[in-house]
């Protein structure tokens, strides 16, 4: 059965799934949602079952949003900062793209102090590509890493360790 974890504001935190109803004071079935609730007047269980629960749920949006800050950060390519967000990124695989369509290179590329680069050749625009790519996967093998720690751990103090 399906559970959902809602905090103050009414919002789900996160979905989880139970075996069983007992082992949760006060939470009742609701077949027409096919899961779980607790009365309006429910006295707030004494298991930490919810608590561990809601820790998780904080945790992992965490994770996911240091992995979109440490995917995004600058990178450095011929001593200079590169802006590597998502729209940075999309212009940047553009250019490559129609550099290897055959139409000219842009002139330049500005970096993320606002300085020109000349773009050369393609492989200037490609060891950008090429260090923003690797960043990114990085990024996202730490956070894949750190889900996986999370998804094990049972206490709180195992989530807070994540």
């Amino acid at each position: 059965m399906r559970a959902a974890i809602v905090n103050n504001a009414g919002i789900v935190e996160n979905i989880i799934v139970l075996s069983d109803l007992s082992e949760y004071p006060g939470a009742v079935a609701c077949p027409d949602h096919v899961g779980i609730g607790m009365p309006i007047d429910a006295p707030v269980p004494e298991n930490d079952f919810f608590d561990l629960s809601a820790k998780k749920a904080a945790k992992y949006a965490q994770i996911e949003r240091d992995r979109d800050m440490a995917a995004t950060a600058n990178v450095v390519v011929f001593g200079r900062p590169w802006t590597a967000d998502t729209r940075s990124q999309m212009l940047l695989g553009q250019a490559i793209t129609l550099a290897n369509a055959g139409l000219p290179l842009p002139p330049g590329w500005r970096d993320a102090n606002d300085e020109v680069m000349p773009i050369t050749s393609i492989n200037d625009l490609l060891a950008i590509a090429g260090a923003i790519a690797e960043q990114v996967q990085n990024a996202y093998t730490q956070s894949w890493a750190r889900k996986d720690a999370l998804a094990a751990a049972t206490t709180p103090e195992e989530v807070d360790a994540v």
